[in-house]
């Protein structure tokens, strides 16, 4: 592995030579442009890989406060859809809970590749193509 002396050792062996003229100008220049060229490319390269850095760690702070809001909505959900707190409002308003012979249980849905099992048997109504299993037992209503 060389290390960094090496490095200026060819660079003070390049401007002596040109210094004592056996190194043209041009290609000096040559030499000049090319190692300008790769620490432009470099710091190219070093600017482009931190922004990149900067942006993923963005990403990462999002995410975090996106699964933080996520947890919050679930719980907020849950604690709308709570009976504690439906149960007492549906009888302000004069409803009563409905018995299971009153209960019918339908799902429609246009596809069945989107579901990742199998629906219960009173679920399987499809819209599309009108077939409809219902359970067994009175279903005019």
């Amino acid at each position: 592995m060389k290390s960094h002396s090496h490095y200026l050792d060819v660079v003070s062996i390049v401007l002596r030579k040109t210094f004592e003229g056996r190194l043209s100008p041009l290609n000096f220049l040559l030499l000049l442009g090319f190692f300008s060229s790769l620490v432009m490319l470099y710091i190219s390269l070093h600017v482009h890989f931190h922004s990149l850095s900067e942006r993923i760690s963005d990403g990462e702070k999002r995410k975090e406060i996106l699964r933080e809001e996520k947890i919050y909505l679930i719980a907020e959900q849950d604690r709308l859809t709570s009976h504690d707190r439906i149960i007492p409002i549906v009888q302000d308003l004069g409803f009563r809970a409905g018995y299971s012979s009153e209960i019918s249980r339908v799902a429609l849905y246009y596809d069945r590749k989107q579901f990742r099992r199998e629906a219960p048997f009173w679920a399987q109504a499809q819209a599309a193509g009108i077939d409809v299993s219902m359970p067994p037992g009175n279903t005019e209503r």
